[in-house]
């Protein structure tokens, strides 16, 4: 399958996680950015709370008929809080990190583009764009 069409039968709601994900790294990693701020709880949140159950819920229902939005953003926030304390865990086991907050958005955005990959290669084997 060629690229441009990949690119034009992305989900547009997979590629704002991308996105939104893209966002918060350089508030984790630059250290004029990286201290405590507004901006960076407001980005944060969705990225600990959200998004993860989210990216997984894509993954386990790829078309947009498996479940309706309002279903989709409670099971979101449900899987998000169920996923976040096994990572918390992941956290507490590897110290050798010099930030866990680093160590934390870092698991948080490879659990979402692994996700965004099972929902590539799901797509791509149903045949479905």
């Amino acid at each position: 399958m060629k690229i441009e069409t990949m690119l034009k039968h992305f989900p547009k709601d997979l590629a704002l996680v991308i996105l939104f994900t893209l966002l918060c790294i350089p508030f984790v990693l630059i250290p004029p950015l990286n201290e405590i701020s507004p901006i960076r709880i407001i980005l944060g949140l969705p990225l600990v709370l959200f998004l993860p159950g989210y990216s997984l819920i894509a993954a386990l229902f790829p078309r947009k008929d498996d479940l309706d939005a309002i279903e989709r953003i409670a099971l979101s926030f449900g899987l998000s809080i169920a996923i976040t304390p096994p990572i918390g865990l992941g956290i507490e086991l590897h110290t050798f990190w010099d930030s866990v907050i680093a160590y934390s958005y870092c698991s948080f955005s490879i659990h979402d583009f692994a996700c965004l990959v099972c929902v590539c290669k799901k797509k791509q084997d149903s045949g479905s764009g």
